[in-house]
């Protein structure tokens, strides 16, 4: 007699009570009531939970949010934010310094800036400005430089130092050499407003920081110190009832940031790969853009100047204190543009002409004593230049110059190459009588209703009021973005009823002089609650999902880029999301609905030709109960979904869409 066994396969999980009578469903006979502390897999085998590993402590002990930097497969870190906090793991190792000697004389300048040595190129400075900081200034050319030479004890020369550097204002250029200019013990690097841990082994007994600015507005240091031995931890501008809210986006050695309520910041990792040793959390600016519309009502802004620190004056009361950080764009009627040049790579602002016939004449001056050779140059977009044959001179001239290109708008500037300046100081000047110039200047600090104190980032070009501005769409006033997303060679920013799209490869520019189809995107929804979008995903489509409705940005013609002509958004669905962020899982993406408990895949349908969400919770709707906080996905050895309940229990999935394996079950410490 041959007896057959029945074998039956333990990966269909949790069913909720509600469905336990529904014996016409086969997978009900598999699921269970109770599933804690189990693991399924595809195959069909049952197994207790892992046990698991002690790491290390999180800072304080502190609930974390642990964001993923992975530049390759054999090189990935953590960066992990606690309660206004960010530390590193690296190798499931925290980032520490050891113990060294070596001192920074005054790093946090009390009352003056004694210690340190002004190597300023002509034109540049560094000074003592009030609140205790650094000031460094250039001339749109020349540098300021502020160096301090470090005596290395022989029993620290091979040790890795820290140093922690807190910028106010930057950019500031920075590096560290064995003599002052050079950069061959940390190589010459830009460094953002906010906080950096650089690390650096000296080899030497005497090395030389420099700092530098060849910005005409001030930039300020606040402090510089060698790091004590320990842990290294960073000031991070997120309190721990932010974390949950925290996006982010890699791309090699930067993560950039979104959070509800916070301005942009990037993570930013240098140093040798893999497992680069020197990190920043520092702020994201662009500084040509996004910008709301033009605006057309009575009120004017004038500057106090065109280049550097000044202020914006408005002709009746419009500024907020929020307004810090926010960018303006002014268009001006400006008949020339001139500069003083005494340096190579250096020319005039540009000058905007059009018209047609005679009257798009400009005229040329060149004067002064000087060894050279000047070039006018001509732009289609005022961002790529390209030299107008036969227009340079290599001494003093006056004349017209006129393009013959009748209808057309183009941009024009004049001044010296690399490589074609000798000696002297050129005088250079283009005039047209119908000419206008857009200036770009931050805002630094608010001092009423009307008047704003500002760093100019383009040249103003007039200091009349002016009735033609645009503000920036991202301040404290306006709002910061949300989410974050690359997607299509572009840095895409969401929130405030808003969708962000860079310069095509350029994620720090959204210059509306950019033309064609690499031109940026900016773009309202226009529906539903969208001032806090909870994520994008970059799946065959740009899909966005909003409090109230998940949105397919798109192009006109599947697998065609989206450009600043051909873009679409249309609601993909309804279910609407929770403030949790979302998995990508191949070409589908799973996201907590907006009730914080049902979990939805959103994914493309063939038969509609468009993306849509399904409930893959719905044989256990109550299983995300009270609340799903954090999620995460695993894909081997299958596809995993992680998602923490407030009350600490974890949500476990196995899915796989080829086997029609969909398996829950819950993972607690009540057994381990």
């Amino acid at each position: 007699m041959r007896e057959i066994t029945a074998l039956f396969s333990f990966n269909r999980g949790i069913v909720s009570p509600l469905g336990l009578a529904r014996t016409d469903q086969k997978r009900v006979s598999l699921s269970a009531e109770t599933m804690t502390n189990w693991i399924a897999r595809v195959l069909g085998s049952m197994s207790l939970r892992p046990g698991r590993q002690y790491i290390g402590a999180t800072a304080s002990n502190n609930a974390p949010r642990f964001i993923p930097f992975v530049f390759a497969t054999n090189d990935t870190s953590l960066a992990e934010f606690t309660d206004s906090k960010m530390r590193i793991w690296i190798n499931d190792v925290l980032l520490a310094r050891s113990a060294v000697s070596t001192t920074i004389t005054n790093g946090t300048f009390a009352g003056n800036i004694t210690g340190w040595t002004d190597s300023s190129d002509a034109g540049g400075s560094i000074v003592w400005a009030a609140g205790n900081f650094m000031s460094i200034v250039g001339n749109g050319t020349n540098r300021g430089i502020a160096t301090q030479a470090l005596t290395i004890a022989a029993g620290d020369q091979a040790t890795e130092h820290g140093l922690h550097i807190t910028i106010e204002r930057g950019p500031i250029t920075f590096k560290i050499g064995t003599s002052i200019g050079d950069d061959s013990i940390f190589s010459e690097s830009v460094l953002d407003t906010g906080v950096h841990s650089l690390a650096f082994t000296p080899n030497a007994g005497t090395v030389y920081l420099q700092f530098s600015n060849s910005a005409v507005y001030v930039t300020y240091l606040t402090s510089v110190a060698i790091e004590a031995a320990g842990t290294v931890t960073i000031t991070s501008p997120y309190p721990a009832a932010s974390l949950g809210n925290i996006r982010y986006e890699s791309s090699a050695d930067i993560i950039f940031l979104a959070c509800a309520g916070y301005q942009q910041r990037k993570i930013e990792r240098r140093g040798t790969r893999p497992g680069g040793r020197s990190w920043s959390l520092s702020s994201y600016l662009s500084s040509d853009g996004p910008f709301r519309g033009l605006y057309t009502g009575p009120i004017t802004i004038t500057a106090s100047g065109l280049t550097g620190d000044i202020t914006l004056t408005a002709s009746r009361p419009f500024f907020r204190s929020g307004h810090a950080s926010a960018l303006f764009a002014l268009t001006n009627q400006v008949s020339g543009v001139s500069a003083s040049i005494s340096a190579e790579n250096t020319f005039t602002s540009s000058l905007k002409v059009t018209g047609s016939g005679q009257a798009r004449s400009i005229t040329i001056v060149l004067t002064g004593t000087w060894v050279a050779i000047t070039s006018l140059q001509s732009s289609t977009d005022n961002a790529t230049w390209a030299d107008v044959p036969g227009e340079v001179w290599n001494g003093n001239v006056s004349g017209p110059y006129l393009d013959a290109l009748d209808g057309q708008t183009m941009y024009y500037r004049i001044g010296i190459k690399t490589g074609n300046y000798t000696s002297g100081t050129l005088g250079a000047s283009l005039t047209f009588t119908s000419g206008t110039l857009t200036g770009i200047a931050r805002v630094t600090g608010y001092t009423s209703s009307t008047v704003v104190n500002a760093q100019v980032l383009s040249d103003i070009g007039s200091t009349s009021a002016t009735p033609i501005w645009a503000e920036g769409s991202w301040s404290g006033y306006r709002g910061w973005p949300t989410s974050v997303r690359l997607h299509e060679g572009r840095l895409w920013w969401f929130g405030q009823n808003g969708i962000f799209g860079s310069v095509s490869d350029g994620y720090f520019s959204y210059d509306q002089n950019v033309i064609g189809a690499s031109g940026p995107i900016n773009r309202t929804i226009g529906s539903g609650p969208v001032d806090t979008i909870n994520w994008g995903l970059s799946l065959q489509r740009l899909i966005v999902g909003a409090q109230g409705a998940e949105f397919s940005v798109k192009s006109s013609a599947l697998d065609v880029p989206m450009t600043p002509t051909d873009f679409s958004i249309k609601p993909a669905s309804n279910q609407g999301s929770d403030a949790v962020d979302v998995m990508k899982m191949d070409q589908r993406g799973i996201y907590v609905d907006r009730t914080g408990i049902k979990i939805f895949e959103i994914a493309f349908d063939l038969q509609t030709y468009e993306y849509g969400s399904n409930d893959i919770t719905a044989i256990a709707p109550e299983l995300g109960s009270p609340g799903i906080v954090r999620a995460a996905i695993q894909r081997k050895p299958d596809t995993r979904l992680h998602f923490v309940r407030s009350d600490g229990t974890v949500m476990f999935g196995i899915i796989d869409k080829v086997e029609d394996v969909l398996c829950w079950s819950n993972i607690t410490d009540a057994t381990g």
